[in-house]
């Protein structure tokens, strides 16, 4: 049995030594020439590469930009027109007051056909005031008036 085992290790051996060496290839000098023609296009085709990105890189900062513009236009006009919406609802409020405010006083005097009251006293912008103050008591007056009705109506 030590026999086979000895042929097997042989058999083993003379299978490695047997073998040719393998050549190894190293380049030759003239073949330097294409690796430098083929790093320059290399280096072309990535110096072009580069410029296309800033180009695009460019062109979309600047459609960024006005993206961005025309952002912060449209929040502008948003908010300018939440502006003019309150401000027509306040008004419509106030509309509404004083048509229930001109309802309540509509059987104390037409100033409508006759104006407001005039002064004798006073001319042009007085007179004017004059006319407001007199027709501002009055309304007060009035509401002072109903209000004490309807308080003792009530009770």
């Amino acid at each position: 049995m030590a026999n086979i085992v000895d042929d097997d290790a042989d058999a083993v051996l003379s299978d490695v030594e047997g073998e040719d060496p393998v050549a190894i290839v190293i380049k030759s000098p003239s073949q330097g020439d294409n690796s430098v023609e083929e790093f320059r296009e290399l280096l072309d085709r990535e110096r072009a590469a580069r410029e296309a990105a800033e180009a695009s890189k460019s062109e979309l900062q600047v459609s960024f930009n006005r993206l961005k513009a025309l952002a912060h236009e449209a929040i502008k006009k948003r908010d300018e027109c939440s502006r003019q919406r309150d401000e027509a609802l306040r008004e419509k409020e106030e509309l509404v007051e004083l048509i229930k405010i001109s309802g309540k006083f509509s059987n104390i005097k037409n100033f409508a056909a006759a104006g407001l009251p005039r002064s004798q006293k006073y001319s042009g912008l007085q007179a004017v005031a004059y006319g407001v103050i007199k027709r501002t008591n009055e309304i007060v007056e009035e509401l002072v008036r109903q209000i004490d009705v309807t308080a003792k109506s009530r009770k």
